[in-house]
């Protein structure tokens, strides 16, 4: 059965905030040395794979973001196959916001 193609919105300073609330549900933390001399493109692998593995903690939290990235209720959003959620993913890892957010966040250094 095929999906229908929906259209993500940019990425803004609130799906920031709705992003952290998911990488502290998910227990990600990255550690800016890991991550260092790494390209945006290789931790954007690193994060999607991580996410992947614990979407399961925080369901309702990335539910409701997908929802608010496509425009769609959250009901709609629940409906849709893992294709759909891969595709807004991937949409969104092309959004220059959103990798400006990793950037920042993945090349911040550690305070002592």
């Amino acid at each position: 059965m095929a999906e229908n193609k929906v259209t993500v919105r940019g990425f803004e300073l609130e799906d920031f905030f709705t992003l952290s609330e998911i990488y502290d549900k998910l227990d990600i933390n990255f550690n800016p040395k890991e991550t260092e001399g790494m390209d945006v493109e290789a931790v954007k692998t690193l994060l999607v794979n991580t996410l992947l593995r614990k979407f399961h903690k925080a369901k309702n939290e990335i539910l409701s973001l997908i929802a608010d990235l496509t425009g769609l209720t959250v009901d709609e959003t629940k409906k849709k196959g893992i294709k759909f959620i891969i595709d807004v993913f991937n949409d969104l890892l092309k959004d220059a916001n959103f990798n400006e957010s990793l950037s920042t966040v993945f090349t911040q250094k550690p305070t002592e």
